[in-house]
């Protein structure tokens, strides 16, 4: 109940990388749009447009791509309180660039061990932008299926089950703490070309 109490809404800063003259916005870690980044950039280096005309290397070269990706969203993205989260190192493009030279036209990396099939969940997102210009990007989500199935009070609010993020591995850069938020999925972005949305 303190660690409910002393929860506190920041304002922070988004990250961003540049693909192919688009500014593509992100909320920082603890959220994973820092793998959504990394795979534009891991993906900038490849001719995409070209390689449509081949369906079968086109998406291998997606998927190949967004694996490397989630492996490095696997290792590094936490709670930046608690953990050295290295956003720049893994935005550079000196590091999409060494990522991308895993991908083999031919060859799949090794895929990792299946994760748990989720029945269901309860994501709300909208995009909503005025006659003026001015965007809001805004996602709210319960994560599975009815939360943590604990309803806040009378209020009919479901409290979220992210806490399900955390590893019970001391080692592990998301292992549980009191006060530490969990790795989380949820990602809304903005897009701006030439300061434009």
């Amino acid at each position: 109940m303190a660690d409910l109490a002393a929860q506190k809404s920041e304002w922070v800063d988004p990250i961003s990388t540049n693909y192919r003259g688009y500014d593509v916005y992100e909320l920082p870690p603890n959220g994973q749009g820092l793998t959504a980044l990394l795979t534009l950039n891991i993906l900038e280096g490849f001719d995409l447009a070209a390689l449509s005309a081949q369906p079968d290397r086109y998406y291998h070269t997606l998927i190949e791509a967004t694996k490397i990706a989630f492996a490095d969203r696997n290792r590094y993205i936490a709670d930046p309180q608690f953990a050295k989260v290295p956003v720049t190192q893994l935005l550079a493009k000196e590091y999409a660039a060494t990522r991308r030279a895993l991908i083999d036209p031919n060859h799949a990396i090794e895929s990792p061990a299946p994760g748990k099939i989720n029945v269901g969940s309860d994501t709300t997102y909208l995009t909503v932008v005025d006659k003026d210009g001015n965007a809001v990007s805004f996602i709210n989500s319960l994560y599975e299926s009815f939360g943590s199935g604990i309803v806040a009070g009378d209020t009919g609010i479901v409290l979220q089950d992210r806490g399900s993020g955390f590893s019970l591995d001391p080692r592990h850069p998301n292992h549980i703490e009191p006060g530490k938020r969990p790795f989380h999925t949820i990602i809304p972005a903005m897009v701006f070309k030439d300061g434009n949305s």
